[in-house]
């Protein structure tokens, strides 16, 4: 949860992939949209930060942005528009 504050944190001043990678590459089940949103973690978060809305916003931001895949995708695609000439 602290690291993907930090990204949330990150995204809100300059929207870029490369701070979404940290998200993009972890497990499913570990990513800010496997939140169940039980609130269990605000209850006990010593900051008092409401996790599950932040986890929401978090995911919502990453949905905004390409993904790395996407970029590294367009790139190859674009080297072979170009005949391997980057």
């Amino acid at each position: 949860v602290p690291t993907y504050i930090s990204v949330l944190n990150d995204l809100r001043f300059a929207p870029i992939t490369n701070s979404a990678m940290i998200v993009e590459f972890a497990p499913e089940d570990k990513k800010p949209s496997a939140c169940i949103a039980c609130g269990k973690c605000t209850k006990i978060c010593p900051q008092n930060i409401d996790i599950p809305g932040a986890m929401r916003e978090l995911t919502d931001t990453l949905a905004k942005i390409p993904s790395w895949r996407d970029v590294c995708r367009q790139r190859e695609e674009e080297q072979k528009r170009n005949g391997g000439n980057a």
